[in-house]
């Protein structure tokens, strides 16, 4: 019997996963987009060097190789051009290019949250900022062009590096949310056949480094607010609005900080989110929501019935996804062992031997040296092996120091994040 084929745009380090899990289902899986030496690519069965953003080259080549379904994880600039592939093939894609489009930008899903109530974190005007404040590209990802400014001359520098930023040319002014009297909550849900359901609630740490803007350095499941949000008039209303808006199928993930009892919401992503909780939901819950996924791409069916039952966000243990960044440099040397850490379930590092953490990438996701997904039995465990896993992963400069930031969130108060 000839295997199924899945073609995945974009082949990223986070998509090896994805790749992974379509083989284990017994799929043939093709990657593509424009770089050659893409890490998706190694691992799959057939590379393309086709750029994501040539749809009408994408529709050629599903029509060519016979392609049975389309798939894209972590990535707001893929599931617009998966939507618009699936347009123009028939093949199946959980959102339309309106829904993302609606979903993905800051600023159009602020207005979506207001029109169901939904409390979202205040803004201000160009011409009369507050300070301190935080200024975004409406429609970048991982955390590029944010800006923490607190004086008029930092604002106008942080104006134009997030108009650098932007696609459509737009930015967002935001209310500085203080890490000592706020913690940020990611909030995760999953969509069958117009069912909607809580996937997990996480409670996600960052790190910041001098004047940059912070970035994720742990999500930690469950939140220490999951029972408060399920009971919340937030979370019926965020249940309408996915509902009423049509969001039928699918996961989605919304970003937002909790203070004095309310939920303010600020970004959303209508996509699996970048920092692969599904790795802690399949081992806490024994559903693999990437399969979810595939199979919708496959048949139009968000897995089965037996699966969707599985999604629950009450974990019995501490699930974290652990991210590692590095300093600025070469690297010359890299060794890891924490997958002997007891806990860990899976290791992934984004680096190699050879490789360079530009100067310019500090502050942003692309600073990332490897993320760690773990099981603990309380917090105050997780945070000894956090310690331990921190230890067990070192990354030598050709300078010849450590690369690896000794960083674990969990032993300090910052709790923010911005991005």
């Amino acid at each position: 019997m000839n295997k199924k084929k899945l073609l995945l745009l974009g082949g990223t380090t986070s998509s090896n996963l994805v790749v992974e899990t379509a083989k284990g289902m017994g799929l043939w899986v093709g990657v593509t987009d424009m770089n050659p030496m893409s890490p998706a690519k190694k691992i799959a069965d057939a590379a393309y060097d086709v750029s994501t953003i040539e749809i009408d080259e994408i529709v050629r080549l599903v029509h060519d190789e016979d392609i049975d379904g389309i798939f894209v994880a972590y990535d707001d600039k893929n599931t617009l051009n998966a939507a618009k592939v699936s347009k123009k093939t028939g093949l199946k894609f959980y959102a339309t290019e309106s829904q993302i489009l609606a979903t993905r930008s800051k600023d159009t899903f602020k207005e979506l949250c207001r029109k169901y109530g939904l409390s979202t974190v205040p803004e201000y005007s160009c011409d009369s900022p507050e300070f301190p404040c935080v200024v975004k590209p409406v429609d970048s990802y991982s955390a590029k062009g944010i800006s923490i400014c607190r004086s008029r001359e930092e604002f106008d520098d942080a104006v134009q590096s997030a108009l650098a930023f932007s696609e459509s040319g737009n930015v967002i002014i935001e209310k500085y949310m203080d890490p000592d009297s706020c913690q940020c909550v990611n909030i995760e849900y999953a969509m069958r056949d117009g069912e909607v359901k809580v996937a997990a609630v996480g409670d996600k740490y960052v790190m910041t480094q001098g004047d940059h803007a912070p970035i994720t350095s742990a999500v930690v499941y469950p939140s220490s607010y999951l029972e408060e949000f399920l009971a919340s008039e937030e979370g019926l209303r965020t249940e309408e609005m996915i509902s009423s808006e049509g969001l039928k199928n699918g996961f989605l993930y919304i970003e937002s900080f909790y203070q004095d009892g309310h939920f303010y919401y600020y970004e959303m992503g209508y996509r699996l989110g970048g920092g692969q909780g599904s790795v802690i939901a399949k081992r806490e819950n024994d559903v693999d929501l990437i399969e979810m996924m595939i199979s919708y791409a496959l048949d139009g069916t968000m897995g089965t019935l037996e699966q969707f039952a599985k999604v629950d966000p009450r974990y019995n243990d501490i699930g974290v996804g652990l991210v590692l960044y590095a300093r600025p440099g070469v690297i010359k040397e890299i060794s890891c062992c924490a997958q002997d850490v007891p806990g860990v379930i899976r290791v992934t590092l984004f680096v190699e031997e050879g490789g360079r953490i530009e100067e310019s990438l500090v502050g942003t996701l692309g600073q990332t040296a490897a993320r760690v997904h773990f099981m603990a039995g309380s917090r105050d465990d997780a945070r000894v092996k956090i310690d331990s896993i921190i230890k067990a992963i070192s990354m030598i400069s050709e300078n010849g120091e450590e690369m690896i930031i000794d960083y674990n969130p969990l032993a300090v108060s910052l709790k923010g994040a911005t991005s």
